[in-house]
């Protein structure tokens, strides 16, 4: 018999191969905008106080300052952002400028106007309320967790569902892996697993038995799927949502008050993010460290002992004392432990997964503060701020801007970043007087 050459069309549409080698076919040339899209902000309390200890330089060419240099390993996965602007804060009227309207601002682009509160939503609760509207993401969930710091602060929060309407910050352990994995019940999510895996290696068996009865061109083509689904066997091993339980028992006895404590809680909330992000339990999630104008205590850091602050304290050694009464040097050692913990938690986003992808590529981070320099004045204008990942190829990393203290382009920077997590007619965001349209300079 003369050797019958088979198309790829005719093999896959040949007997009940075809169904089981359609998904497979899918899942294997998915393109990489099919995949989730990610979003988490973090935030800092206080700022940089010291222009020179953030980043500067060119666009490719930048230092990231002493303050930063943690992030280096980080450098192509990010943008580096300097003399940047609190967003709003120059269009509208903010009861005190400084500490309160740079905590309402920086994630709401938005001020008081006298009501004690910010008057829009913050952006990781607007991108994910849009995604969830659109049918982008399963569920509306966009968890703000804390160190340190719970509720919503009286003085001047960051994160709102709405305008007045703050979203509460969660530091105790346990309530904070409730609200992610209450219903996902570890032992039904094995069952489920084996399952799937079950039906795999049926599939795998049946797959293998069409081989025999094909031609040379035939048997390779189709082996081939037939390690395809070897391999999403595999990985459901290694991609396993298993909640983070023994990482959680570690620490739910832990007083998450105490400040001594505020290391391994840090180490906590990242490998729950972690999960959560990767196990599709929310879309959307934040960090901040306390809150705006927080009191941050760093005991294992031995932070000189300052007598006496003009906000009326006395005998501390607190992040925001330092930026009263310490030095470049001082209001660095807590500046640089920030750093060093962001870093870490880029570092298990970076991570490459069994299938090659990283759970950066497919998620946004964005780092802000509630002040620039010069820090005595509290200044909203010369900030730093940052962002990780390339939001699936759309950011153009490894680059540094600086934004030229003008808040528009704070504006344009925040439209950026909802833009390119799929939100849809979305071409301004916070106060109007920011005017409208994406930063284009990010994108590749």
């Amino acid at each position: 018999m003369a050797n019958l050459k088979i198309a790829r069309r005719t093999v896959f549409t040949a007997g009940p191969l075809a169904l089981l080698l359609a998904g497979i076919e899918r899942r294997v040339t998915a393109a990489p905008e099919d995949a989730p899209r990610r979003f988490v902000t973090l935030f800092t309390p206080n700022g940089l106080n010291y222009t020179d200890a953030g980043p500067s330089g060119g666009e490719s060419d930048f230092s990231f300052g002493d303050y930063y240099d943690a992030f280096e390993p980080h450098r192509a996965d990010l943008i580096a952002f300097s003399q940047q602007h609190i967003g709003g804060v120059p269009y509208g009227t903010s009861t005190e400028t400084g500490h309160r309207s740079g905590g309402m601002g920086c994630l709401t682009c938005t001020c008081d106007e006298g009501t004690g509160y910010a008057t829009g939503p913050s952006i990781d609760q607007f991108i994910a309320r849009r995604l969830f509207e659109q049918g982008d993401a399963p569920v509306l969930r966009a968890p703000v967790f804390s160190i340190g710091a719970s509720g919503v602060s009286s003085y001047a929060h960051s994160h709102y569902e709405s305008a007045g309407e703050g979203v509460p910050l969660v530091n105790d352990p346990v309530a904070a892996y409730g609200s992610l994995f209450s219903d996902l019940d570890a032992d039904a999510a094995a069952l489920l697993i084996a399952r799937k895996k079950s039906v795999l290696d049926v599939s795998y068996g049946e797959c293998k038995g069409y081989i025999g009865a094909l031609p040379s061109e035939g048997r390779t083509l189709v082996d081939y799927h037939c390690e395809r689904i070897r391999e999403l066997e595999q990985n459901l091993q290694v991609f396993n949502c298993v909640p983070p339980a023994d990482a959680l028992a570690q620490v739910s006895g832990l007083d998450h008050d105490d400040p001594n404590n505020y290391p391994v809680l840090t180490d906590f909330f990242w490998q729950m993010m972690e999960t959560a992000l990767l196990c599709d339990a929310t879309r959307v999630a934040s960090l901040s460290f306390g809150n705006t104008a927080f009191r941050f205590s760093m005991p294992w850091l031995d932070a000189p002992l300052i007598p006496e602050v003009n906000t009326g304290e006395q005998n501390v050694r607190d992040h925001h004392s330092h930026t009263h009464a310490g030095t470049r040097e001082t209001v660095g050692l807590f500046m640089r432990w920030y750093a060093q913990k962001i870093a870490e938690f880029i570092t298990r986003l970076g991570a490459v997964q069994p299938d090659g992808s990283r759970l950066l590529d497919t998620t946004t981070v964005l780092l802000v503060s509630e002040y620039g320099s010069p820090g005595g004045a509290h200044s909203n204008s010369g900030c730093a701020s940052f962002v990780f990942g390339s939001a699936g190829g759309q950011f153009a990393t490894g680059r540094h801007f600086a934004l030229g203290d003008d808040a528009a382009n704070t504006h344009a920077l925040m439209v950026s970043l909802i833009q390119a997590m799929g939100v849809v007619d979305v071409d301004q965001f916070g106060h109007p007087g920011g005017g409208s349209g994406r930063l284009d300079a990010m994108f590749a």
